[in-house]
Order: C-alpha cells, then structure tokens, then sequence
C-alpha cells in the first residue's frame, strides 16, 4: 500500500511541475477514463497502444 501512494505522490508531483494544476486534472481525467474502459473489458495495452498514436489520430 506504501508503494502505491508513493506512486502516486510522485506522479502528481511530476504532473505539477510540468504544467502545474491544469495537467493533474487532465492526469486525473486520463486516470478515471482508463480505469472505466478497463471495467468494461478494455485492455490496458490497448489503451497505450491508443494513447500513444493518439498524435498521430489527431494530426
């Protein structure tokens, strides 16, 4: 359970300092999302596949 808030700390912290508190929601939002796809079946390699073309999809 340590390992994961840790985890957790440091992907909030990394989100901040990036863009501050406008990208921990957009973290926060990806988070939620891809925790509901994967309760309906989705699979996570699937959803980076999507995330990682995503770029490509939009340009």
């Amino acid at each position: 359970m340590k390992c994961i808030g840790l985890f957790m700390g440091l992907v909030v912290m990394l989100a901040y300092m990036d863009a501050r508190w406008i990208n921990i929601l957009g973290v926060m939002s990806i988070a939620l999302v891809s925790g509901l796809l994967h309760t309906h079946g989705v699979n996570y390699g699937v959803m980076f596949m999507v995330l990682y073309a995503a770029p490509w999809l939009v340009g």
